[in-house]
């Protein structure tokens, strides 16, 4: 990818940062359809082996292509009850953060409206719009920027 470039970018290094990230969000919405099937797939796989052992690597073949599922990965896990008990009340509160998620297994939710507050403290979305220049073909390849090759954009046929 290109180098980035800081905020205080001069206007014309701004505008080629906007439209590569352009063509770059144009390519993930294509291919999004890919992506949600992919994670389908993924997920029925990852069911065949949940109560497969941990330590146990796994190879599986299709006609064209062999699946190798590794052992489990070490995962570390903190026992709540333990670390309040180490850090007492005030500190473990500070340590600690609840999802809505969470609560929502135990409470309603004007329960929990009751409970959180909400503010624009929440992350901005950024969409690109096409100003009517001719896209970038899907080929990977962005004008201007070295790591995809030469600043040319294929002649269209």
């Amino acid at each position: 990818m290109g180098k980035l470039l800081h905020l205080k970018t001069a206007p014309a290094n701004r505008a080629a940062l906007i439209d590569e990230y352009g063509d770059i969000e144009r390519l993930r919405r294509e291919f999004a359809p890919t992506e949600k099937r992919y994670e389908q797939l993924r997920e029925e796989i990852k069911s065949w082996f949940e109560a497969s052992p941990a330590d146990k690597e796994f190879i599986e073949k299709g006609a064209r292509y062999q699946l190798t599922v590794s052992m489990r990965a070490n995962a570390r896990i903190v026992d709540i009850a333990a670390v309040y008990k180490k850090l007492g009340l005030k500190k473990f509160l500070r340590a600690c953060s609840v999802t809505l998620k969470a609560l929502a297994e135990f409470l309603t939710e004007p329960e929990i409206d009751a409970l959180a507050s909400s503010g624009r403290t929440g992350a901005r979305s950024y969409v690109s719009t096409p100003l009517g220049l001719p896209a970038v073909p899907a080929l990977g390849r962005l004008p201007g920027n070295a790591a995809s090759g030469p600043d040319k954009v294929p002649e269209a046929a």
